[in-house]
């Protein structure tokens, strides 16, 4: 057998067979010598009929047995010797094959793509400068007074930001059941809460909540459901003071309301720099991308895209979209995402980035700073082998991130100014 492979695509490799005049002899012969074992003819015996008369009577299929059995075994050996592993059941074409000649055949075989590293080096980007302003520190301090609120009894008609306590049952229902609402706090109860506003304790009304259109049906007798309610108490959320004093009593470590409004500034900027230098390395991530035009493999991105609409199902419910039609909305995505995979693993081997026990040691004594759990449960959290592979691989990509910030420029702006790059998308055949 020989056999020359040819790279056809970035993710194919196209291998032409040739099997020898002997060689198919000897297939011949095998798949004739197996056939007379098993063939069933009147008048002899299974497995003694003459080779003869069994080639006579079976030739056709002996020939194209032998040839099936030639494609097999020459493939087999042939993925044996080379190494290569198929992701996906190799295309078997351009056969020529007749009775005493050779065998002529070409296999094409989907693989990992082979691409050369380019550049992921010496390239710009853009981050957005951060700030915090007053108005984001105060709503950050009033969530937490909201947090150690109090609440008092009023006698006043309900307004928007009271706490209203009811009774409430559906229209020709028995049961009632206690609500306690915010009133004007959640957006999908807006409706009642308007029909509630200006009520007073002890008084009854009957409320309705209309159906959303997505829930309607043509059973339905009306678009809306009616509540019967009773106010049982009116309440009015009392705020503490932001001053030394609640701060103190919040947690004993801040001095003074000051301190602790400088701590919630330094989490803002913190948490708006973390924000901006994610996007900024996934517009790097993006960039870096682009440089690279390799092909990536359609079954790979098949998997990828099936698992995609599977996804958006479990969020969203059942979609009146076939699923053909999402897996060609959804593909432009998925190679940008596959093809950054094998991007990421070549500067990942380039830069020679690699987890030991000590990048372990660090991430563990991390958590227990924060967390002030044992060391010990930390670990034997992350004993199993996926959630192991899941932290190998998040801490890969810190180090990741921190080659691309060392040798790249980043440049620090106002406002972006960098022009939208279109995605590199090659054919997938």
């Amino acid at each position: 057998m020989r056999t020359e492979i040819i790279q056809s695509k970035d993710y194919e490799k196209k291998v032409l067979f040739t099997v020898s005049i002997e060689e198919m002899k000897e297939y011949y012969n095998k798949t004739l010598k197996d056939v007379q074992k098993k063939a069933k003819i009147d008048g002899f015996r299974q497995g003694k009929a003459p080779v003869d008369f069994i080639e006579k009577k079976f030739k056709k299929s002996i020939l194209a047995e032998s040839f099936d059995h030639a494609i097999n075994e020459s493939f087999t050996e042939f993925l044996k010797e080379s190494g290569i592993n198929p992701l996906s059941q190799a295309k078997i074409d351009d056969f020529k094959g007749e009775e005493g000649t050779e065998l002529t055949f070409t296999a094409y075989i989907e693989v990992y793509p082979e691409f050369q590293l380019g550049q992921y080096k010496e390239l710009e980007v853009e981050q957005l400068n951060v700030s915090v302003s007053d108005d984001e520190i105060n709503a950050e301090i009033d969530k937490m007074r909201n947090d150690f609120a109090s609440f008092k009894d009023i006698d006043t008609p309900i307004e928007v930001g009271n706490i209203a306590i009811i009774d409430m049952r559906v229209v020709g229902t028995e049961k009632y059941e206690e609500r306690t609402i915010e009133v004007g706090k959640n957006v999908s109860e807006k409706e009642v809460d308007e029909q509630l506003v200006g009520l007073n304790k002890g008084e009854f009304k009957t409320v309705y909540m209309s159906i959303p259109e997505k829930f309607k049906n043509a059973e339905m007798e009306n678009d809306k459901i009616e509540f019967e309610v009773l106010v049982k108490n009116v309440q009015e959320k009392v705020l503490p003071d932001f001053n030394d004093e609640f701060v103190k009593s919040v947690d004993k470590k801040y001095e003074s309301s000051e301190m602790f409004k400088n701590e919630v500034k330094e989490n803002i900027l913190k948490n708006k720099t973390d924000k901006e230098e994610r996007e900024m390395l996934s517009r790097l991530k993006d960039k870096i991308n682009n440089l690279h035009a390799f092909d990536v493999p359609p079954t790979i991105v098949d998997r990828y895209t099936t698992n995609m609409i599977q996804t958006a199902k479990s969020q969203f419910g059942q979609m009146n979209i076939d699923d053909e039609v999402l897996k060609s909305v959804y593909a432009s995505s998925a190679i940008a995402t596959i093809r950054w995979q094998y991007i990421r693993e070549a500067i990942i081997q380039a830069e020679n980035l690699v987890i030991n026990d000590e990048d372990y040691d660090k991430f563990f004594e991390e958590i227990k700073g924060k967390s002030g759990i044992d060391i010990s449960k930390i670990k034997k959290y992350y004993a199993p082998r996926d959630k192991k592979e899941m932290l190998k691989q998040d801490l890969l990509e810190k180090k990741l991130d921190e080659i691309l910030k060392q040798n790249n420029k980043v440049n620090f702006v106002d406002a972006l100014t960098e022009p939208v790059v279109e995605e590199t998308e090659s054919v997938q055949e």
